[in-house]
């Protein structure tokens, strides 16, 4: 079996064109290392799923300080709709079981402003993100209330 080139499987990416054997011995080892190849990659990939429920995501793991200890990252999205004027908001996140175990692997977001038809990256100059046990809330230091669609994505960890 030849391949195109290593850097697909360098980029964690298919390979996009494989030669096989003719021989049946040959091929059945070339399938099985091909098969070996696509599951590895698929299974490394990082889930696209962004919903509003506390999702599992597919092939992230954290290893704090020892990498023989995977823990799963979860994630929750929410739906925070407009940013206050330089003030605090909070919402529910929905987070089940936030307890001593839970880390913070990861949070991010971005707002509209659908009128000016402007977005912007969240956290931001002037726009901070904190949470707890219940709430995610974003403080503003100035008014970023025209900002009316805005979504928060927290990426967690929760047994150790």
């Amino acid at each position: 079996m030849s391949f195109s080139s290593n850097i697909p499987g360098l980029q964690n990416q298919l390979d996009i064109s494989v030669e096989f054997p003719d021989s049946l011995p040959d091929l059945v080892t070339s399938l099985q290392d091909v098969y070996q190849g696509i599951a590895s990659t698929v299974n490394t990939k990082e889930g696209g799923l962004y919903v509003p429920i506390e999702k599992l995501t597919s092939a992230q793991y954290f290893t704090p300080g020892n990498p023989q200890l995977n823990r799963a990252v979860y994630r929750m999205v929410v739906d925070f709709g407009a940013l206050p004027n330089s003030g605090v908001k909070s919402v529910p996140h929905n987070i089940v079981g936030w307890n001593s175990d839970f880390r913070l692997t990861r949070e991010f977001g971005a707002a509209t402003d659908p009128i000016l038809n402007k977005s912007l990256p969240l956290p931001n100059v002037g726009i901070k993100l904190e949470n707890d046990a219940t709430n995610v809330t974003v403080t503003t230091t100035a008014n970023f209330s025209n900002y009316t669609d805005s979504t928060i994505v927290i990426e967690f960890t929760k047994a150790l």
